[in-house]
């Protein structure tokens, strides 16, 4: 879950956010996780892993899309947070449910090897991930510089 990272970045380098303040915007983010997680546990076992899985995958797509209309004069209540709303349901409706399916079919003897696994791949999809998104947006930011307007000037002090 790597957009959080460039989410943070946003923040604080592009709206000033002190690291107090970033956080504190975040705090939604984890309620919105467990309620996705409470809808995946309610529904788990009428629709399936791979439903649930597609659905939240879903939900997290849209909360990324609102996310990617953000810019410098955005504003949390009305932009930032519902993406953030949006996004937190849906890995929360996923999570388990990519858990449920590394461990469908495991027997007791495996169940503990098949969640390592799972949570190996987790982390090394994580890591390439934001590598990967590191790496486009330091590339978007050197094309914006040599190609973008001159930096604005300060406002003149009275």
């Amino acid at each position: 879950m790597s957009n959080p990272l460039l989410l943070t970045l946003y923040m604080q380098n592009v709206r000033g956010y002190s690291p107090l303040h970033a956080g504190l915007a975040y705090v939604p983010l984890g309620f919105a996780l467990v309620s996705g997680v409470g809808v995946t546990n309610a529904v788990l076992g009428r629709l399936g892993a791979k439903t649930m899985t597609a659905v939240g995958f879903g939900v997290a797509a849209g909360g990324l899309l609102l996310l990617s209309g953000i810019g410098p004069d955005t504003g949390y209540l009305a932009h930032i947070l519902p993406g953030i709303l949006v996004f937190g349901v849906g890995a929360g409706i996923s999570f388990p449910a990519l858990q449920n399916a590394a461990l469908d079919g495991a027997d007791e003897l495996d169940a503990g090897l098949a969640s390592g696994i799972y949570s190996t791949f987790q982390q090394i999809g994580s890591s390439r991930g934001l590598a990967v998104l590191v790496s486009l947006a330091t590339t978007r930011q050197r094309q914006a510089i040599r190609t973008g307007p001159p930096p604005r000037s300060p406002p003149p002090t009275p």
